[in-house]
């Protein structure tokens, strides 16, 4: 086969019309690789545009998109039509372009007529079970809704080919093409065989066209069932992006609540700290006031015992004046009493001091249970703020939860969306088998047709000699 570049100038083989290619690749309505041309006679069929694509550029009814076996490659200075002779005319008056050439070289080469007969008669089995496309997809435009597409889908996949997949041997009936003795077979029988093939050839052209219809159909339903699936598969891309973004905001406040916790224990332990200083305060200060009680009598039985000791000092003062004026020598007793009196002093003195150190200490005392007091009015107010925070912190968890089952239902909503992709996918793979079941049905139906279009020629041929034989005299 040639190879082709754009630019190139070809020939149209079925259409016998000049052109230059203006594009080379693949398209949304053909499989294999598809050639642009613009032809030189506004013969073709668009401008270089199809199912609203643009893929080149031309003048009204002057593009056409072609496959390579559809063109033959001429000189680039050459603007007429090669001549075809007779018998290359009668060769591609139906060119096959789903069929190799070697397949028809090799056939019209074959000369056995054993092999001739074995061709020609293949078992071509019944097309009963084969059900038209119109029943299931309509003719009056595209279907847009995605409802309508998975019916469609389900109706079609379900009762029509289910059936074609299933069966592996579709029973044909049997088309055999008898080759006529020329000189053992009538005018007349010739003439009615060769209006039953006529016939025969109109009815497989006709279902051929039915089919070709179909297949477009049937493409263009699988156009929209991929736009459809395109659609779901972004917004499943989507909802699995807010899926992520909220699973991070989750995580997000799952740690601030873990902090929030956190604080909540730590100020506990506080107040715990603070429960426990304010008792051991209250103790010290109940311990304070009973030494201070045990003080008080002291002191009071010390200022009891300093009285008396006054008054036996004042006794003893008018004993001593006594004896003075009765001139008694008691110089060694009123030196023992000089003793008493210092070491008594010394010991109101001590008294004194710590009467005073007491007197201090209980005077701290107060000052720290003021102080524990006024410590105990602010933990109150941390504890009643943190009762807030805490009331804060269960909205903020309710709310999370109310997020959780929002994120379950999206879950669902999701996994509700990769079912109807999996059976999208599964209906799209049963229509493809469908489509290649039907290709192969266009190759055969191609095949008869070709084959019933040369046994007419030769026919006509055959009718001619016998005209000819008739005709000529004896």
């Amino acid at each position: 086969m040639a190879t082709f570049k754009k630019d190139d100038r070809v020939m149209i083989i079925g259409k016998n019309t000049l052109g230059k290619i203006a594009f080379i690749g693949r398209t949304h309505f053909m499989d294999e690789l598809c050639f642009g041309v613009i032809l030189d006679k506004p013969e073709g069929r668009n401008n270089g545009t199809f199912g609203g694509i643009r893929y080149f550029k031309c003048q009204k009814n002057h593009g056409i998109f072609v496959r390579a076996c559809q063109m033959q490659k001429i000189s680039q200075t050459d603007d007429k039509v090669p001549p075809i002779s007779e018998n290359a005319k009668i060769k591609r008056r139906y060119p096959n372009y789903l069929k190799s050439k070697n397949f028809l070289k090799c056939y019209e080469s074959n000369k056995n007529p054993k092999i001739k007969e074995v061709i020609v008669s293949r078992k071509i089995k019944s097309d009963s079970k084969i059900i038209s496309l119109n029943n299931t997809f309509s003719k009056q435009g595209k279907v847009t809704n995605s409802n309508e597409v998975n019916l469609m889908i389900q109706d079609f996949s379900l009762k029509a080919f289910d059936e074609l997949i299933t069966d592996k041997d579709i029973s044909y009936p049997k088309m055999t093409i008898a080759y006529p003795n020329v000189l053992s077979l009538s005018e007349s029988d010739n003439y009615n065989e060769t209006e039953e093939s006529a016939m025969d050839l109109g009815k497989a052209k006709e279902r051929i066209r039915n089919l070709e219809f179909d297949l477009i159909l049937a493409r263009k339903t699988i156009e929209n069932s991929k736009r459809d699936k395109e659609y779901l598969q972004n917004q499943f891309e989507y909802s699995q992006r807010n899926r992520y973004a909220l699973q991070k905001k989750i995580g997000k406040m799952s740690r601030d609540v873990i902090q929030s916790n956190k604080k909540i224990k730590t100020l506990e332990q506080v107040i715990e700290q603070l429960n426990e200083i304010t008792e051991t305060s209250i103790i010290e200060k109940e311990t304070a006031e009973h030494k201070l009680d045990i003080m008080k009598l002291e002191l009071e039985e010390l200022t009891t015992k300093c009285q008396t000791l006054r008054t036996e000092l004042g006794i003893k003062e008018e004993e001593m004046q006594i004896q003075c004026e009765n001139k008694i020598h008691s110089v060694h007793y009123i030196k023992n009493l000089e003793y008493q009196n210092e070491a008594l002093y010394n010991v109101l003195y001590e008294l004194r001091k710590l009467y005073a150190s007491k007197h201090q200490n209980l005077l701290d005392a107060e000052e720290t249970i003021e102080n524990n007091l006024s410590e105990l009015k602010d933990l109150k107010l941390s504890q009643n703020n943190l009762q807030n925070v805490i009331f804060i912190l269960k909205g903020d968890i309710s709310d999370m939860h109310e997020t959780i089952d929002g994120l379950t239902e999206v879950d669902e909503l999701v996994f509700e969306i990769t079912d109807r992709n999996l059976l999208l996918e599964h209906k799209m793979e049963t229509l493809v088998q469908t489509l290649q079941i039907m290709e192969d049905y266009i190759d055969v139906s191609t095949e008869i047709e070709e084959i019933l279009q040369e046994s007419y020629m030769e026919r006509e041929k055959d009718l001619e000699i016998l005209e000819f034989r008739l005709n000529k005299p004896k």
